[in-house]
């Protein structure tokens, strides 16, 4: 179990949510650095290295694309790299394009680890009485979509092993993959019907129903309350002041070193990094349990 599933849900729902917010609400380099180092690092530790780095492959194509899209698009910048089509391709726009490809990939990334932590049982607790309607749907796309996405591998595989993409007509593996698209949609059909006949038979809808929760609240979770929300309220107010403003046309700013942008750094960096310390204790603390057995 990963450290970070022992805390009390709205501790973990803060921090993925102030750790988001704050690298979608700036552009400055170094908080996106920040998060971007940050999110990778944390999804290896939840997910392992094999399955994110799977994720990596096609993702890593992506963020050269659009980092190599908007010098083509946008010629801002005083500093000109060279001229394509008459237009020139700047340093400024080829940076800007860099970190927001960054920005980009570390909040698909902190969604990969709040969707890995966050659990449908955690969802509802948090959303089931505010919004009972939202809790469910939420619930059950966190569940449908991983669901169906492997179903779908499942009739692949099944058709693969039965010869359907061995020819080489290009008409026929499309048949194929057609056929086994029109499998995953009846399944999917076959469950909602039968998802909603249980909950009907379990009496979704009725008035006065009471729901069950194991989340208790522990001094470890105000100690990580605490810590959480001093950087939260650290980091909106260096925010609302503007200090995590940054400007990439026509020339790049300089990064600022002062008293108050040095602040904002540690402070991201110490909310961010919480998840990814307490996953590497947890992992250590793991190897000297069993090199003792």
């Amino acid at each position: 179990m990963s450290r970070l599933e022992r805390y009390h849900p709205i501790i973990v729902f803060l921090y993925f949510l102030m750790c988001i917010i704050t690298v979608m609400f700036t552009m400055h380099p170094v908080i996106i650095i920040l998060s971007f180092v940050i999110s990778i690092a944390l999804s290896f530790q939840l997910e392992g290295c094999r399955k994110v780095g799977k994720s990596l492959l096609y993702i890593i194509p992506i963020m050269i694309i659009i980092a190599l899209t908007n010098p083509l698009f946008v010629h801002d910048g005083g500093t000109e790299l060279f001229f394509m089509n008459g237009n020139a391709v700047t340093l400024e726009a080829l940076i800007y394009g860099v970190m927001i490809s960054l920005k980009l990939v570390s909040i698909i990334y902190w969604f990969r680890a709040y969707n890995y932590i966050m659990t449908s049982d955690k969802v509802i607790y948090l959303f089931g009485k505010v919004s009972p309607r939202l809790s469910l749907l939420l619930t059950m796309s966190l569940r449908f979509v991983p669901l169906y996405a492997r179903k779908f591998r499942e009739a692949d595989d099944a058709s693969r092993a039965l010869g359907a993409y061995a020819t080489s007509n290009i008409k026929d593996k499309l048949m194929a993959k057609l056929h086994v698209f029109a499998i995953v949609f009846s399944y999917s059909i076959e469950s909602a019907v039968t998802t909603s006949d249980s909950m009907s038979a379990r009496g979704y809808g009725m008035r006065r129903r009471t729901n069950y929760h194991n989340f208790k609240w522990s001094m470890s979770d105000t100690i990580m309350f605490l810590f959480v929300a001093l950087g939260c309220v650290t980091l909106a107010t260096i925010m609302i002041l503007g200090y995590s403003g940054f400007d990439y046309y026509p020339y790049v700013d300089d990064i600022n070193i002062g008293v108050a942008s040095i602040v904002m750094y540690v402070s991201y960096f110490c909310l961010a990094s919480i998840g990814m310390i307490m996953e590497i204790k947890e992992a250590v603390s793991w190897s000297i349990l069993r090199s003792k057995i």
